[in-house]
């Protein structure tokens, strides 16, 4: 029996579990917090579990400013400047009230300048507090058809709210576009549970409010769904209520209240709920095509559904796969074993030397590694999915000095986990950034890599390897490299990031590696000038003039930051 159990309480969730081992002792119980990981990602299935307990509810925490930068990701079109305008005129889907401390201002400022980005700010204030009058809704933003219940300060006026003492957070809110005629009804938003789903309430009477459809409600409409998925056993508060005939509805195999859990009644319907699964998967896989579904570019990976290709290259492949373990995406790397003169092909090489470096850094801004296997004719990496793409596709949208310098600042740390590790990345650049749903980063690629403990050096001897835009001048050159290298190549990004635009470009590479030597340091637009003694150091021609280490770069992007986003507080 393998189950996945969806809830937040850990007490709740050992309860159940409590109840299976009664019947299946050897039961494999899968458990997922949904307030901790999020959605499940679209193409998960959970085939690989004979039944799914989810719970109506839990706690749903309060946005974090990161994952608003992550839906700009998603938002084809929307605007450099704003990072939010594809989302104008309809309901950003936030809990209700997000606590932002003034610590956390910078996180704001991930996803545009503040003078740029313009929600409202509701302000919860003690009375005693003397502060000049808040624009009321009607004087401030009635005119643009926005509906709120509440006082709002624009933004732009946040930094003479923060001087007062008594003031230790605000509370970031943002409404829904309305119709000028309907700004009176001042409809208040309903927080969204589920961002991924699309629930629209029904109409509200004035006897009668709209009703909230839990969140766990919301998961059952959106999994039930997926074709395939496992069946699900859903836990509501109380048996025969509501939410319990909606469950039943959208699609539940069996519905149980929690206020008085039936042991046997649980028991007989996750056993009925396996046999359902039995059968269908019976009808899923045809004795001829049972395993075709675990074959990636020939090899058969168990415990990894393939959902598609992702790329293909001459000397491997990028899937997209579902973790059947685990109900989550991963992709897999699968490269094509070959053999010349009697030795394994370069590339071959550098691919199972990517895992073994990988291995040895312990970093959160490095990409995880789940997998290796190893045949005769292949052998593929399972490793960690980033939805949200590299930084390139971000940096096409346009970047914010902040976010610009936070991104760098990441990098610098991620680079120092590898450093302390004894790895030069010596590949470094946006497509090799990866952005993860939390706002964080991770580095990819370490493939071209070096290892101060490696035997082996299959990328040198003369040879110049990596990318000719983001180069260092020794790395152009074919000499000696330290930690320093990659420091350079960081600044280039960084350049980059600040004007849209490299700092060096030629008609061909050998001209573009010949400017990194030669040609003056670049110089940043007026805007940024404040910054260029920091890129100075970072694109310094020889490696003794840069920081001495990614450490040091770090703490100076950091402080870079602080300032930056300062002046932006004092504007």
């Amino acid at each position: 029996m393998r189950l996945l159990v969806i809830d937040d309480d850990p007490q709740f969730r050992r309860l159940l579990r409590h109840h299976v081992m009664c019947r299946w002792p050897l039961a494999t119980i899968v458990e997922y917090d949904p307030v901790a990981r999020g959605a499940l990602a679209t193409e998960v299935r959970a085939q690989n579990f004979d039944a799914v307990l989810l719970d109506h509810s839990w706690t749903v925490p309060a946005p974090r400013w990161p994952e608003m930068s992550a839906i700009d990701h998603e938002v084809d079109g929307a605007s450099p400047a704003s990072g939010l305008g594809a989302l104008d005129g309809a309901s950003s889907g936030q809990p209700e009230d997000p606590l932002i401390s003034l610590d956390a201002l910078e996180s704001l400022n991930r996803i545009g300048s503040m003078s740029e980005l313009r929600p409202a700010a509701r302000l919860d204030l003690p009375e005693s507090l003397d502060l000049p009058d808040p624009l009321e809704l009607g004087d401030a933003v009635e005119g643009d058809g926005l509906t709120a219940a509440a006082p709002v300060l624009d933004l732009d006026a946040i930094p003479q709210v923060l001087a007062e003492p008594e003031v230790k957070a605000l509370e970031l809110v943002e409404f829904p576009r309305a119709p000028v005629a309907e700004a009176d009804a001042a409809a208040k938003p309903v927080p969204a549970q589920a961002p991924q789903l699309s629930v629209a309430p029904e109409e509200p009477s004035a006897a009668q409010p709209a009703a909230v459809v839990s969140p766990g409600l919301q998961w059952l409409q959106d999994l039930a769904q997926r074709p395939g998925f496992a069946p699900i056993v859903f836990l509501a508060e109380h048996r025969g209520d509501a939410a319990s005939q909606q469950a039943l509805a959208a699609g539940a195999s069996a519905v149980f209240g929690k206020d008085k859990l039936e042991h046997e009644a649980l028991l007989e319907a996750i056993a009925a709920a396996a046999t359902q699964q039995e059968q269908a998967r019976a009808v899923r896989e045809d004795p001829g095509g049972r395993y075709q579904a675990y074959r990636f570019s020939g090899v058969r990976i168990p415990g990894y559904r393939r959902i598609r290709r992702l790329a293909s290259g001459q000397v491997s492949e990028l899937y997209l796969a579902e973790n059947e373990v685990e109900p989550e995406l991963v992709a897999i790397k699968v490269a094509r074993r070959r053999v010349r003169e009697t030795e394994l092909d370069d590339s071959f090489r550098r691919f199972l030397q990517e895992h073994e470096i990988v291995q040895r850094i312990r970093h959160p801004g490095v990409m995880r590694l789940y997998d290796l296997g190893v045949s005769d004719e292949h052998a593929y990496l399972v490793m960690e999915y980033f939805p949200l793409g590299d930084l390139r596709r971000r940096m096409r949208k346009g970047l914010a000095p902040v976010e610009a310098l936070r991104i760098a600042r990441d990098v610098a740390q991620a680079l120092q986990g590898i450093h302390e590790a004894g790895v030069l990345h010596r590949d470094l650049k946006p497509g090799n950034v990866m952005l993860r749903n939390d706002g964080s980063l991770a580095l990819i690629d370490f493939g071209m890599a070096k290892h101060a403990a490696l035997q082996r050096d299959i990328t040198d001897h003369g040879l110049i390897f990596g990318t000719p835009h983001y180069m260092s001048p020794e790395q152009g050159h074919g000499e000696t490299l330290d930690p320093r290298s990659d420091l350079y190549s960081l600044g280039v990004m960084l350049f980059e990031m600040l004007t849209r635009q490299k700092p060096f470009t030629a008609e061909n590479p050998m001209a573009v590696i010949y400017l990194h030597r030669n040609a003056p340091l670049p110089i940043l637009p007026d805007a940024f000038a404040g910054l260029q003694r920091l890129l100075d150091q970072l694109l310094a021609k020889r490696a003794v003039d840069r920081f001495p280490s990614a450490a040091a770069a770090a703490d100076a992007l950091d402080e870079a930051l602080r300032q930056v986003l300062g002046a932006e507080l004092a504007a």
